[in-house]
């Protein structure tokens, strides 16, 4: 049988047509959950409306984007299912059209549909969720973007010898909480050690609060002080700490290909 071109249009318009409904359903579903688990904490920092729209609009593309695949693979399996129960593939099977020419329509929307989304995601999905991180720390958190990132369990080690243990690292927002630095001798024993409830970065430079500071000097009495606030403990910036480096999903193929 010769390429049948009105069942290829009938079964890719089944397929467009299926396919629009399940990605409409899948991204309001997944919007709605993505509003819902921020609104509250916008509501509480005092957000206007005009923010919030801007902030989940530029987020939206990517939500989109996301939802892609799932929302093919539902209407594939939705549009088979409605061609067995109305005997349409049976009715095409006796017609003589072969299991690859059914599936040849799907196949080719399937391989156009993901040559979309990696052309999307290339030129501007991307740098719209970019947009939306920027927003978030601009005008919902009310700080200055930084160029280092945010970071759990960091362990740094500086120029000069000491040793840091940082529980929560916020370059966000430049602060950071849980700190423990070390300072070492020659041996690796240790001689200072600071441990301090957070720090912020303000004025260029570090303020640490509730610091407790103990010193190890050679006779092995140990010295200790508390001090509510202290300044410049440690010269490095939040840059120098951490790096920022764009998230996963706000890199581009190119991009990710660079940084693996």
């Amino acid at each position: 049988m010769k390429s049948p071109l009105i069942l290829y249009r009938y079964i890719a318009l089944r397929f467009i047509k299926n396919f629009t409904a399940s990605l409409v359903v899948l991204f309001v579903i997944f919007f709605i959950i993505s509003v819902s688990d921020e609104i509250k904490s916008l509501i509480e920092l005092k957000v206007s409306l005009w923010i919030m729209i801007r902030y989940f609009a530029y987020k939206a593309p990517y939500q989109l984007l996301y939802m892609a695949p799932f929302a093919s693979l539902v209407c594939t399996l939705i549009t088979f299912a409605g061609f067995n129960k109305t005997n349409e593939i049976m009715a095409m099977r006796t017609s003589g059209v072969s299991t690859r020419q059914i599936i040849t329509p799907i196949l080719v929307l399937s391989f156009l549909l993901s040559l979309g989304v990696i052309v999307a995601n290339e030129t501007f999905v991307t740098a719209l969720y970019a947009k939306s991180a920027d927003i978030r720390i601009r005008d919902i958190w009310k700080s200055v973007p930084s160029s280092a990132e945010i970071r759990n369990n960091l362990i740094f080690k500086s120029k000069d010898g000491w040793l840091a243990y940082i529980k929560t690292f916020n370059g966000e927002r430049n602060i950071m909480s849980g700190i423990t630095i070390l300072y070492q001798n020659a041996d690796t024993t240790v001689r200072r050690r600071i441990d301090a409830e957070k720090a912020e970065w303000k004025n260029d430079k570090w303020y640490f609060y509730n610091s407790y500071i103990r010193d190890f000097p050679d006779d092995r009495k140990e010295k200790a002080k508390i001090l509510k606030i202290s300044e410049a403990l440690i010269a490095e910036s939040p840059k120098e700490l951490v790096s920022r480096k764009k998230q996963i999903d706000q890199l581009t193929v190119g991009e990710l290909n660079k940084e693996i």
